[in-house]
């Protein structure tokens, strides 16, 4: 579990996200991205938003594979996004 409040890499590997939250500050909606690989050059798999002064969260049943590390783009107005992931081993 990563409680991420800024751009950055939480994963390198392969993995899975069985869960994410997304919380907003009270400044207004909130907006985050979740990228397939180390940095925001991979692919957008999940983009998150929730009204300001809220939160929104999503369980991913099956989780959700990322097969080159998890990255994650803290948009405007966040307070915190947690991503509740594990690793893939083949």
């Amino acid at each position: 579990t990563e409680r991420v409040t800024v751009d950055r890499c939480i994963a390198s590997g392969p993995c899975y996200i069985y869960h994410l939250a997304l919380a907003s500050n009270s400044s207004g909606a909130a907006t985050a991205d979740i990228y397939n690989g180390v940095s925001d050059k991979g692919n957008v798999k999940i983009d998150m938003t929730c009204i300001d002064d809220y939160y929104a969260q999503h369980d991913y049943w099956p989780p959700m594979y990322f097969d080159r590390g998890i990255y994650v783009d803290v948009g405007s107005n966040v307070k915190s996004v947690i991503v509740r992931y594990h690793g893939h081993k083949p």
